[in-house]
């Protein structure tokens, strides 16, 4: 009974909160909620080993990610039909407005990796937010995924395991998706034999974490931190990891010159949706898709003020809402 009321209590809260910060714990069927689309088909079939849908919702509380990264290309990125088996797809949750570089914002979720079928070609699953009519699925070449900022987590990846933030920027006819990106992809997750941190795909396996990321619009940083969500006790070691900084202007490494070239283009988004992504293997054909489930236990976007400095602290309101996913994660855990 003291759980119930004090959960009204901050429900009640909540409705004075403007409408544009998003607290989601899956206590219903999200992907027949208002403010619900799943962009693409509902599909994530490799052969048998995975169930035949993306998005499922099973139990109350949790939505669950089945990824399957089962598309492929030729080593000159033309699509390999016969290895070809889902279209991507994701997702997403109004959020109500469209954010630019110019708002500062947190968003985040709680989450859990389950143990991962095959990995070895190693692409990646994660959440963040995207523009709901610009943003596309295809990463390579020309590209057409514009107007996202990304938690990606890469295992096992043939450059060791990642977990970053990234910016893809606004659509500029001109330049391909490389030329449009800003992300921290030098950061590599601790190798399995550190005694702390590490583990053998990168990311522990089977346990609760909770993902926060934020969004400075005074430095144009995005900054990343993995904890327990009932400790607070860091997952990885972030605390000193430079966050993804967007640049006035979009740049990119040109491999004939060996030289950076500045495009002169403004570095730019614009986003109105949360979502879950499931994208699709971008590289050359015979390596295995990346095969796992995901569970969400919450998720939220918060909308920030930016005070002196680069100082950013929630709006009264955010504060509630993230205060209300907490405390929903708790009492299902305690209940579990």
């Amino acid at each position: 009974m003291k759980t119930t009321l004090f959960c009204i209590a901050i429900l009640l809260c909540a409705s004075f909160v403007a409408f544009a910060d998003l607290n989601l714990t899956f206590d219903s069927n999200p992907l027949t909620a208002p403010g619900t689309s799943v962009v693409g088909p509902n599909s994530s079939i490799d052969v048998t080993l995975m169930p035949s849908q993306a998005f499922e919702y099973e139990t109350a509380g949790m939505l669950k990610h089945n990824v399957c990264s089962n598309w492929r290309v030729d080593e000159s990125y033309v699509p390999d039909t016969s290895q070809f088996v889902a279209d991507g797809s994701r997702v997403e949750f109004a959020l109500g407005k469209t954010y630019t570089q110019a708002d500062s914002f947190s968003f985040g979720a709680v989450l859990r990796v389950n143990t991962m079928l095959l990995a070895t070609g190693g692409f990646q699953m994660g959440f963040g937010l995207v523009n709901s009519v610009t943003t596309g699925f295809d990463r390579v070449s020309a590209g057409d995924t514009y107007d996202t900022i990304e938690f990606n987590y890469f295992p096992r990846g043939e450059w060791g395991a990642t977990a970053q933030g990234l910016f893809f920027g606004s659509q500029n006819g001109a330049f391909s998706s490389w030329e449009r990106l800003e992300s921290t992809f030098n950061v590599k997750l601790p190798p399995a034999d550190d005694p702390v941190y590490g583990f053998p795909n990168g990311l522990p396996e089977e346990v609760w974490m909770k993902v926060d990321m934020s969004y400075d619009a005074a430095t144009r940083t995005l900054t990343l931190q993995i904890t327990d969500p009932v400790t607070g006790d860091p997952i990885v070691p972030f605390a000193n990891t430079p966050g993804a900084t967007l640049p006035s202007t979009w740049s990119y490494y040109d491999f004939g010159t060996g030289q950076m070239v500045d495009t002169g283009v403004p570095a730019t988004f614009a986003v109105d949706s949360l979502a879950i992504f499931n994208y699709q293997d971008a590289w050359a054909s015979g390596l295995p898709s990346l095969l796992a489930d995901v569970d969400y236990a919450s998720m939220w976007f918060t909308e920030m003020e930016t005070q002196s400095g680069s100082s950013v602290v929630p709006e009264p309101a955010g504060m509630v809402l993230v205060a209300i996913g907490a405390a929903g994660f708790l009492v299902r855990r305690r209940s579990a």
